[in-house]
């Protein structure tokens, strides 16, 4: 199911999905577009593997601008 015109979303790619580790935390990227923050590697590496599973297209948020701790994203 493609995004809602309503809906703010980016498309991306399951297939390249991969958790890096960033100083003292891991990000969740796209490519080279970062997704998610983590804390540590076992939560990125399950948020990868959800995403894979699940086989989302779309990231998408309510609201912005995202600001840390505040605001809202999904994945379809």
């Amino acid at each position: 199911m493609d995004a809602n015109q309503d809906e703010d979303c980016i498309a991306f790619s399951a297939a390249n999905v991969r958790a890096v580790q960033s100083g003292s935390t891991w990000t969740v990227l796209d490519g080279s577009r970062p997704m998610l923050t983590m804390k540590n590697r076992a939560d990125a590496n399950k948020a990868v593997a959800l995403i894979k599973k699940f086989n989302y297209r779309y990231q998408c948020v309510v609201g912005r601008p995202i600001v840390a701790g505040q605001g809202m994203s999904y994945f379809r």
